[in-house]
């Protein structure tokens, strides 16, 4: 036996073009979710490479003396410190990308002297900063990249000379040394990147201070860096059939949807007061209601019609029978309970409850 609410819901709401208009609205989902899909995944990573390189060259000179000819002397070697006068550092630094970029960039050489207790770093006793180069900007530029090339003295003396003082005047046994740094900092922005490149770097040159021989080290492993930026692109020129197809699935699960709601609600509006009332009693007592073919023959004399479904109600609360219900037509319906052999009936149809609009 069929479900009463399903049987009556088919009946009343015929639509011969739903099944059509499922499919249309499945197959248009399906072509946009795909077609978005495809748009989201399908992107084009652009990349720019760059490169930074930084060194520093530099030269010991001498104060007058009876043992060198040449009063300065190259670098990498071994020097005794208190032959030495000023070192003359050259400080360069190379920035460089693959393709055309607008950029800007700043720099500074600065003098850190440094003193800690020997053999830890962490624990300074001594420090300060010198300027030797004062800021630089250079702004709106363009092109694959640039160079920066300084030359600096260093008056080696002052530095010593104020060391060893600091170590005299309190006792101490220190390590010190004085860093030419020097500070570089780039920013570039590539045309189509929302990303720009920003760095900061530092070259640096380490001089120890307050010894009978030193060695002069460059730090920094010589700057030699290469980095990229990346970008990823959606073209949709590339992608133009399935921005056309996700449109038009689009618009046509619109112009469906809008036109099936449209249609339910014309058959709501238009349903008769017999197909809402007999809709009301089929979903409120679906569970006591059996839909069937035929109802069981008796006669005349054994059957009692009541007039509201109500004292059919009352009549299966007492018997606790299910209740019949055979649609017979458009606009007429029977309710029946059977017990031993009477027979309790209710008819609704649009008639009646015309009638009864009237009265």
């Amino acid at each position: 036996m069929k479900s009463l609410a399903q049987a009556h819901t088919k009946e009343s709401n015929k639509d011969g073009h739903f099944v059509s208009r499922v499919i249309i609205l499945a197959v248009s989902v399906a072509v946009f979710a795909y077609s978005f899909a495809v748009l989201v995944l399908n992107v084009d990573a652009r990349t720019l490479a760059y490169h930074e390189s930084g060194n520093i060259d530099y030269q010991v000179c001498l104060k007058p003396n009876s043992y060198f000819t040449e009063s300065c002397q190259p670098s990498k070697k071994q020097y005794v410190a208190s032959l030495i006068d000023s070192l003359k550092a050259e400080l360069n630094y190379s920035f460089q990308a693959d393709d055309s970029v607008e950029y800007e960039y700043t720099y500074d050489i600065v003098a850190k002297l440094l003193a800690t207790e020997p053999n830890d770093s962490k624990k300074i006793l001594y420090e300060d900063e010198e300027v030797l180069k004062p800021s630089r900007t250079i702004q709106n530029q363009s092109g694959r990249g640039f160079s920066i090339h300084e030359n600096i003295d260093v008056d080696y003396g002052k530095y010593n000379n104020l060391v060893n003082a600091f170590r005299s005047d309190y006792g101490l046994t220190i390590e010190a040394s004085v860093d030419v740094v020097l500070n570089v900092k780039v920013r570039a922005t590539y045309d189509g990147f929302s990303q720009p490149i920003e760095t900061r770097q530092a070259v640096a040159l380490k001089i120890p201070l307050s010894e009978r021989t030193i060695n002069i080290m460059v730090e920094s492993d010589q700057l030699n860096r290469d980095g990229t930026i990346e970008e990823k692109v959606r073209d949709l020129s590339k992608n133009l059939l399935f921005v056309i197809a996700a449109g038009v699935s689009g618009l046509v699960f619109l112009i469906v949807l809008a036109l099936s709601i449209t249609i339910l609600v014309r058959r709501k509006a238009k349903r008769t007061t017999y197909e809402k009332t007999l809709g009301h009693i089929l979903h409120e007592y679906n569970q006591i209601i059996v839909n069937v073919e035929h109802m069981p023959q008796t006669s005349r004399d054994k059957l009692i019609e009541v007039t509201d479904f109500n004292e059919l109600l009352d009549a299966r609360d007492t018997i606790q029978q299910p209740i019949l219900h055979l649609r017979i037509g458009d606009d007429r319906s029977v309710f029946a309970i059977e017990d031993q052999g009477m027979v309790y009936a209710y008819v609704l149809s649009a008639k009646s409850l015309q009638q009864k609009g009237k009265k």
